[in-house]
């Protein structure tokens, strides 16, 4: 069961959500029953069988997103093209003031 809701691949994150609300909600001794463990822990020959079935217990993280592509994305929206069409609109007629206000 741990493996299939808890792993990285292939469990999504409302599935693994749900196995861990159900985790919390259960007592001591129903977790260390259902993840086959005791609070003393796992040992040696365990934990290398469990890494060699499931895999390390590695964090997924996400890179944050350069500066500058937040940047450029805070200039994808209609009113900023709309603002800018009616900038070169203004600016190819000599609306200079126009230009200014709307820039």
């Amino acid at each position: 069961m741990l493996k299939k809701t808890m792993s990285g691949h292939g469990a999504s994150t409302q599935e693994k959500t749900a196995a861990l609300t159900r985790y919390s909600q259960m007592s001591d001794q129903a977790v260390y029953q259902a993840l086959k463990t005791n609070p003393d822990g796992l040992s040696s020959t365990e934990a290398a069988d469990r890494l060699e079935a499931v895999g390390a217990n590695t964090v997924v993280t996400q890179h944050p997103r350069p500066w500058y592509l937040i940047l450029l994305s805070a200039f994808n929206e209609p009113f900023v093209w709309v603002l800018a069409f009616l900038v070169a609109v203004s600016t190819a007629t000599a609306d200079y003031d126009g230009a200014m206000m709307m820039s």
